[in-house]
């Protein structure tokens, strides 16, 4: 049986305002976008992925990625590495992201921001 989930409160809708207001400020800060933001998170969930791999968790199509690669790129925050095959060779075709000393200070900085509980601000049914 489900039970319903109850409306948030005044007081939690201000506090998951305030919350987004503060990672909008440290990420306009830095010139970034939230899709910017959302592609450095996923270079830092999968360190050394190949671009294809980050296309597919954010859904976006590889023209949209390279991009936003090339945007977040140019300001420190990520790198492309050719991929280099075990025993020395390469394949010059496969290129991996990588963060930048940049790009792992701004996810820390992000991380110490303190999100309230986002499933009790969830309206609708429990599963």
């Amino acid at each position: 049986m489900s039970e319903a989930r109850r409306a948030p409160t005044l007081a939690e809708v201000s506090s998951m305002y305030q919350t987004l207001r503060k990672i909008n400020a440290a990420i306009e800060r830095h010139g970034l976008t939230v899709p910017m933001l959302l592609l450095i998170k996923s270079v830092g969930d999968h360190p050394h992925a190949p671009i294809s791999r980050h296309a597919r968790v954010l859904q976006w199509t590889p023209s949209v990625v390279s991009n936003a690669i090339d945007r977040i790129e140019t300001r420190g925050f990520v790198r492309r590495v050719r991929n280099t095959a075990a025993g020395g060779s390469s394949d010059r075709r496969e290129v991996r992201l990588e963060l930048t000393d940049d790009g792992r200070a701004l996810l820390t900085t992000l991380a110490t921001i303190e999100l309230p509980p986002m499933d009790d601000l969830v309206i609708g049914e429990r599963s």
